[in-house]
């Protein structure tokens, strides 16, 4: 029952926050995407037992592989910038077209010298993933305790035992 509440708390409550204000530290196409999932999530039940096989898990694993992509655009776009000298060079600074359009994309190369820049650029894809990534192993454990459950005691059900107390009443009748 706990971790019933617990992934309820998650996806109701700090999953939207995560996504708001991650759609609303930064102006750029991928926190657009964040957004759009935000808007999408009222559609998708809260997870419990029966649905997080269907399409709200689904919903957690197409947000956790996206703010996963979004972390990997973000460190291979970095990555390349700082080895490869001509493509730092073909950017340009401040108000070159290719920075402005990586900026609206939503990759841009990071300022070493503000970390607040640093923070408020990285920190959405970061919380996305994290929370993400937690809410679905939270889920996945709800899944697998249940499973659990089921394999241990599989007569467990309240109509399994009223018809074994049915049969033995008749048993005692005859």
């Amino acid at each position: 029952m706990e971790l019933q509440v617990l992934c309820a708390l998650l996806y109701c409550f700090l999953l939207p926050l995560s996504l708001l204000a991650a759609s609303l530290f930064r102006y750029n196409a991928l926190s657009l995407v964040y957004l759009l999932y935000l808007l999408l999530l009222p559609w998708f039940l809260w997870p419990n037992e029966r649905n997080i096989r269907g399409h709200t898990g689904r919903f957690i694993k197409a947000l956790f592989g996206t703010s996963l992509l979004f972390l990997l655009v973000h460190v291979t776009f970095q990555i390349c910038l700082y080895t490869v000298p001509s493509l730092d060079d073909e950017l340009g600074r401040n108000c070159s077209s290719w920075e402005t359009l990586s900026r609206h994309i939503g990759v841009s190369r990071l300022p070493h010298d503000d970390l607040w820049s640093i923070s408020r650029l990285l920190a959405p894809d970061v919380g996305i993933f994290t929370v993400s990534l937690v809410t679905l192993v939270i889920c996945n454990r709800l899944l697998s305790k249940k499973r659990n459950v089921q394999k241990v005691d599989p007569d467990s059900s309240p109509q399994g035992e009223g018809r074994e107390g049915e049969q033995e009443e008749e048993e005692e009748n005859e």
